[in-house]
């Protein structure tokens, strides 16, 4: 969790920590907060040992930090919010949904916003992802294209019946 944070003094002499702009509170949060967003992907086997989880999401294979536990989720199709972060968001002029894997949980591409809560905006690359920016500008809001490089890991949110959401790949979404 990550976020902006002023300390203030507290009577007994401890300093009370204030968190404003914080990326999450609690896993089951996030996933209501941002749940609309969770797209179709393909898990494949979880690498024991590995604290990353392989998926497909649309044709790109990424590694993502799976934060909802790794025994919960078993190959095949599910549906995930797949949350990279960034250090800040590049307006781009007009602009074209692009993707790109550039190494182990490790992408860069050019979106639409079609949501911003700060520190959150939703980019749609083709793939919509839940965005974490540490520096968000005020200037950039929705409908505006950007471009960004996410900071490892991605981190993945799997949708699971088990946490109390539903885990319905519905037949209309592509992988």
């Amino acid at each position: 969790m990550l976020g902006a944070s002023r300390a203030a003094s507290r009577p007994s002499g401890r300093r009370k920590v204030e968190c404003q702009d914080m990326f999450e509170e609690s896993i089951d949060d996030f996933i209501s907060r941002w749940l609309r967003y969770a797209v179709a992907i393909q898990l494949f086997p979880h690498l024991e040992g590995s604290p990353l989880l392989e998926c497909q999401a649309g044709a790109a294979i990424i590694q993502i930090f799976e934060r909802t536990g790794p025994y919960l989720s078993l190959p095949g199709p599910a549906k995930a919010i797949l949350n990279p972060m960034v250090a800040g968001l590049e307006l781009v002029e007009g602009g074209q949904k692009e993707l790109t894997v550039t190494g182990v949980s490790r992408l860069q591409g050019t979106g639409l916003i079609i949501d911003r809560e700060t520190p959150m905006v939703v980019v749609d690359t083709g793939i919509l992802l839940v965005i974490g920016v540490q520096q968000l500008s005020d200037d950039l809001g929705i409908g505006d294209w950007v471009a960004f490089e996410a900071i490892p890991p991605i981190h993945g949110f799997i949708v699971t019946e088990e946490r109390g959401f539903s885990l319905r790949v519905d037949d209309d979404e592509s992988l």
